[in-house]
């Protein structure tokens, strides 16, 4: 192979998410792509990054991927467990956002108003002293969850070291603990099987070589590489590394040499996006934080948020409601996408106890219905206010964490069901006339309900089929009882919810009543009878409590009148409806029992295909 086809390959590759699917040679019209719509093979990196890489000395480009059978391995495990610790677990304050000082080279530096004075913070060093952390206790708790890896806090923004780093004394072993938990910890993985990840920032606000803007070289070279290269050296085997550059550019942190560094001393490396600015996409896969992605199953994802609390310890807060988790981790692998799910330890090393419980749950959740998350993709079917679904082999999985009532009607499949049933046990009854596919369900849907349809052929590679058509309510108006404030209006969810989008995820603001409206409401004005199959309601990020009892009623304006259609006890973080019939309706009534903790951030009107 000659150089100029050798490039080109490589360019090739590095582009396409799913190099094992793309197995054609270089084609060159698709190289050109800028559209990116989730589900086109082979993905099409931005412009920007395919720009980069003409310029890479040609060397490195090897190493800018994993291995796809890595990124493949990787995407079967589909639930991990994030855990943000170090000498700031003594305070309850965000890591290192909590902290009031300088963060050089960021946009809020010299702007920070709050939080705990830096000294102080750095101080807290000096008296971090887990007495009660214990390796196997934390590993029972991931194991016990049904997490497949664990991605550990090596260095946050704020600089200190929760390893043995003989490259600065602002670290783990310069404490009255003075013990390295990293070594304790991925040996405790090995032992279990379950795959080890480091997350690293490369902003480092503690160290002054990184504060002084031009000795960027110097801090590289003595100061980041030497770091990464004992995490990749003092651990035996590590799975992945987790970047947090803070939008940077690649370039920044010499990215094509230190990746290069990287796979050479663990070759089975996955490695994150964060690792050049985010918007290039650059690395094995995309992550959205605190938002689950979009439908996207041409380029890996992971969404990373939190149980319970913050990233870091910031006081024993309860976890989100069981049904919440559950949700999440269906809606997650449904999209296409791995769940990465945050638990804070506290300052004396022990994971919340409620947040402990919360991930045995889902474990025993997963013991029953995990075949249709590991090892599954998303699809066939894009999912939409009723749910979604995953696939494997002659096996498609539908997850039903909509409220769809007795019987889902989709569109068909282009093969043939041979049976139906409940993961959980119970029968359901399949048809598939008039181009429909329709479940009649046995016993009523509850959080969890999955269906495992066997069918006549493989799935793996049959094409996406949509479920809804376009929302009925992008063009709407909306108005509300009271406004938190203009940031916070109901404008929120009528505008931009189309077209704001960033690293796999549509942005959108958020609606809160004024603290005083005991019975707020929320109405889309849709400007003319448009026909209502589906209704989406999201409540709040995650990870954030949503008040027990906070029920609300649907409205649909009907022939000039107002008509309840629907009415549920509890808001959860999202709300899918599936009516029972089609209405025509030219506005949309949401009414809350309380306006207590009450945070919409997706009200969306779909008609049925």
């Amino acid at each position: 192979m000659n150089k100029t086809t050798y490039y080109l390959t490589c360019l090739f590759f590095l582009c396409s998410g799913f190099s094992n699917i793309a197995k054609s040679a270089v084609d060159h019209h698709l190289i050109k792509r800028t559209h990116d719509d989730g589900i086109s093979f082979p993905y099409t990196a931005p412009k920007n990054q395919i720009n980069y890489l003409k310029k890479v000395d040609p060397q490195y480009l090897p190493y800018m991927q994993a291995q796809s059978e890595m990124i493949n391995a990787w995407q079967d495990d589909r639930f991990g467990v994030f855990i943000h610790w170090d000498h700031s677990s003594q305070v309850p304050v965000s890591m290192s956002w909590g902290r009031k000082g300088a963060r050089p080279h960021h946009s809020s530096d010299g702007k920070v108003t709050k939080g705990v004075p830096e000294l102080e913070y750095n101080d807290l060093a000096k008296t971090f002293n887990p007495k009660n952390f214990n390796a196997r206790k934390w590993m029972d708790i991931i194991e016990s969850a049904g997490a497949k890896y664990v991605v550990f806090t090596a260095k946050h923004h704020a600089g200190f070291s929760m390893w043995d780093t003989k490259v600065s004394d602002f670290n783990i072993m310069n404490t009255p603990y003075g013990k390295d938990v990293t070594k304790e910890l991925v040996a405790e993985a090995h032992k279990r099987g379950i795959k080890f990840h480091f997350y690293y920032s490369q902003p480092d606000w503690y160290e002054k070589l990184y504060r002084d803007a031009k000795n960027k070289d110097e801090f590289n070279r003595n100061f980041l590489f030497p770091q990464i290269r004992e995490l990749l050296t003092q651990y035996g085997k590590i799975d992945g590394m987790w970047f947090d550059g803070l939008g940077k550019g690649i370039d920044t942190w010499y990215g094509p040499e230190l990746i290069t560094m990287m796979r050479k001393l663990q070759p089975h490396l996955i490695v994150n996006h964060r690792w050049g600015n985010p918007s290039w996409r650059f690395g094995d896969y995309d992550g959205p934080e605190r938002k689950i992605g979009r439908f996207q199953i041409n380029r890996p994802w992971e969404t990373c948020t939190i149980i319970g609390g913050g990233w870091g310890w910031m006081g024993d807060k309860p976890p989100m409601a069981f049904n919440d988790t559950i949700d999440l981790i269906s809606i997650t692998a449904s999209r296409g996408g791995n769940l990465l799910l945050n638990t804070g330890p506290t300052a004396l090393g022990e994971i919340n106890p409620t947040h402990a419980q919360r991930f045995f749950e889902m474990g025993q959740w997963l013991k029953v219905n995990g075949e249709s998350i590991y090892g599954t993709r998303g699809g066939p079917y894009i999912d939409g206010p009723w749910g979604g679904s995953t696939r494997k082999g002659n096996i498609i999985y539908l997850h039903l964490y909509g409220d769809v009532g007795s019987e889902l009607s989709l569109p068909d499949l282009p093969i043939k069901v041979t049976s139906a049933t409940l993961l959980a046990g119970g029968k359901v009854e399949v048809s598939q006339v008039n181009k429909k596919l329709t479940l009649t369900l046995a016993k009523q849907v509850t959080t969890g309900t999955v269906v495992k349809l066997e069918v006549s052929a493989d799935v793996s590679h049959l094409p996406v089929i949509a479920t809804i058509k376009n929302s009925v309510s992008l063009t709407a108006s909306a108005k509300s009882s009271s406004d938190k404030s203009p940031k916070f209006s109901a404008s929120a969810m009528v505008s931009g919810s189309a077209t704001n989008f960033s690293e796999g995820i549509n942005i959108r603001d958020s609606w809160s009543p004024n603290h005083i409206d005991k019975k707020p409401w929320i109405e889309l004005n849709l400007h003319g009878k448009q026909a209502i199959d589906y209704l989406s309601i999201g409540s709040q990020s995650y990870g954030k409590l949503i008040t027990e009892g906070l029920g609300f009623i649907v409205m649909l304006k009907i022939d000039g009148q107002w008509q309840q259609v629907y009415q549920t006890e509890q808001l959860k973080i999202t709300n899918g409806i599936a009516f029972e019939k089609t209405y025509q309706a030219t506005d949309i009534r949401i009414e809350f029992n309380s306006g207590k903790q009450l945070n919409v951030n997706e009200i969306i009107a779909y008609s049925a295909l």
